[in-house]
This record gives structure tokens, sequence and C-alpha cells, in this order.
């Protein structure tokens, strides 16, 4: 193993390792975990993209969308869109551009397009320093991206995590609501769907979530917790997590080890101690799990921290 410096912000790809007849991504520094969110976030923006212009390519619903003029007009409308979508959603000109039918459904499609992401990685430093540098969350999103790989920790700490939704911009999907969809599901990891985090230590997380903004006059949801914002199944496994989250936001699920858990199959071995001040409309907050739904299971899972905050609107 190395020592990892410090995260300057940059991404690096890190080499690659079979374990257990799986491809693995070795986490050397915190460059290696930046460039692996960005590939696994990439991934999932790209699949939609696809998926966006597969609805184009295929639209015969009338005449006028059945000609190459039309289909080659909307994809040159949406490639425009995705190089500076928040122009196109505040500028009244350019968004009378696309919110019309038939360019709304496309994007309304592609945004609820579910992607899962088999990506694994194993941390082999002696730390991950990420410096209170921003850090867009793996599998961001509103919950279409899920998280499917194994993520080993092998007892390695990430120190100095700092995921602020306010840093997230608007995607080319995301004009068609008005709010960034990578503010909805907040932690190291957006959502978990069938994925496994094991052996992993985050010391001094600070996460501010929330589902206000500047474009939409009501907000949003927020799930937020410093593994994972949103658990939909999948493992967790001997976990340790201290630090802060701070959200508001509307059915706001805000927990020690992750915000949110439906259907999840296992928590096992963890221990949070995080600070957790929670504020909006309908808010649930708890040491593990702000909110639970389904068939889970817990188990050797303690809060073992002094703060568990949850000022609800009246």
């Amino acid at each position: 193993s190395v020592w990892a410096d410090v995260w300057k912000g940059n991404i690096e790809a890190p080499q690659k390792q079979t374990i257990g007849g799986k491809e693995y991504y070795v986490i050397e520094k915190a460059a290696h975990l930046a460039w692996f969110s960005d590939s696994v976030n990439k991934y999932v923006l790209n699949a939609k993209w696809q998926r966006m212009i597969s609805l184009i390519e295929a639209d015969t619903s009338k005449p006028e969308y059945r000609t190459r003029a039309f289909k080659d007009s909307a994809i040159a409308l949406m490639t425009a869109i995705r190089q500076d979508p928040e122009s196109y959603y505040q500028d009244p000109a350019k968004k009378a551009l696309w919110n019309k039918g038939p360019y709304t459904g496309y994007l309304r499609s592609a945004w609820d397009f579910t992607t899962d992401v088999e990506m694994n990685a194993t941390i082999t430093a002696e730390y991950l320093d990420m410096n209170n540098i921003p850090f867009t969350p793996i599998a961001a999103g509103n919950g279409t991206a899920k998280y499917t790989g194994t993520f080993l920790g092998n007892g390695i700490t990430i120190k100095n995590l700092k995921v602020d939704s306010k840093e997230f911009p608007l995607q080319v999907f995301d004009v068609v609501h008005g709010y960034p969809s990578y503010c909805q599901n907040v932690g190291l990891f957006g959502v978990i769907g069938s994925g496994t985090v094991r052996n992993l230590i985050l010391d001094g997380v600070t996460i501010y979530a929330t589902g206000k903004n500047d474009y939409w006059a009501n907000p949003h949801q927020v799930s937020v917790g410093p593994i994972v914002g949103w658990m939909t199944g999948g493992t967790i496994d001997t976990c340790y997590t201290s630090g802060k989250i701070v959200t508001n936001g509307r059915d706001v699920g805000a927990g020690g080890i992750l915000g949110a858990m439906t259907n999840g199959k296992k928590i096992s071995n963890a221990l949070s101690t995080v600070s957790i001040e929670a504020s909006g409309r309908d808010v649930y907050v708890g040491g593990i799990s702000g909110v639970i739904r389904g068939s889970v299971t817990i188990s050797s899972s303690v809060y073992d921290g002094d703060n568990l905050e949850a000022h609800p609107d009246e």
C-alpha cells in the first residue's frame, strides 16, 4: 500500500486488479476515488442519453416526427441543452425551445430511466484525505442510478469528505424539473441498489444537503447519510462514520449511516457518532437510518453521538 496525498480536486484513473474472479479498481489515492465517482456518474448519464436518442429515433407518433430533419433538429437541441443546461432552464427564450411536446417527453423519459452500475473498487492506501473539497456522490441522482457493485474499504479511513448539494449543477435531463437531481440522495454514495459497502471508515464528514433552490418554488425530497443517501437493497457491513450533517427539504430522511432504507437487505456492525440537524416538511432522523420501509435487517449497529435534531416545519 501507499500513503495517499491530499486531494486537490483532480481525478486520476486507477489501476485494475482481479479479486475473487471480479475486476476491481484499486483506489490508492484521493484522486482515484474522485475518478471512480465521475466514471460511475458518466456511465449513468451516457445510458440516459442513449435512451433519449433512441426515443427520438423511434418516434413515429406524428408524421413530422418521422422525418430525418426533425430528428436531427431534436438531437441538436438536446446536445445544446447538455452543454449548458442551466441557461436552457433559466433563459425564457431558450426554455421555450424545449418546454413543449415532444421534447419534454424525451427528457422526462430519460430522467426516469433506471440504470444499474456494477463497478467494483478496493481501497489500498493508508488513508484518503478528501481535503473538504466538494465531492459528487457515487451513483448520484434521483434514485434511477443505482450502485450494484462491491466497494471494499479494507478498514481504511476516508478523511474530510465534504458533500454540498449547493455545488451540484443541473444535468441535461434536470431541466424538466428545475432542480439538480444529484441533490436528492446525498452521501459518499447517492443510491445503493444491490451493491455492497464493507469495512469502511468515514472520519470527519461534512454534508450539507438542501431540497430548496433558486429555481423551484417548492422544496423537494432529500435522503442523506454519510455512507449513502438511499439504499434500496444490498449490504453495508462494518462501517464507522463521524462528522456532521445539516439538511432541509421535504420528506427528509437523515441518518448516521444512511438517509433512507427501502427493502434494503442488511446493515451490520455499523457505528456512527455523526451530528445531524434536519429541518423541513416531514423530517425523519435516526442514528443509523432516518427512514426505514419494507423488509430490512439491522444488527450489531449503534449510534453513539450526542446530537440528533429534527425541526419539522409547522
